[in-house]
């Protein structure tokens, strides 16, 4: 996948979707979207969130 921004900002209920996708904890994809982690998983998740769901980066 090409480079996700460390940072998205999405619509409320995002979240949900994008953790029952890829089977993590809301938890999990809150702390990928602000930023606070770094794996592969998050990062696809934030290039997702951008791609399909309309987040949009801002850092």
């Amino acid at each position: 996948m090409e480079k996700s921004p460390r940072k998205v900002w999405t619509k409320k209920g995002t979240g949900l979707m994008l953790a029952q996708r890829f089977s993590v904890s809301p938890r999990f994809v809150s702390m990928a979207l602000m930023g606070q982690c770094d794996s592969q998983t998050a990062k696809n998740i934030r290039a997702i969130a951008i791609k399909e769901y309309g987040g949009i980066a801002i850092g």
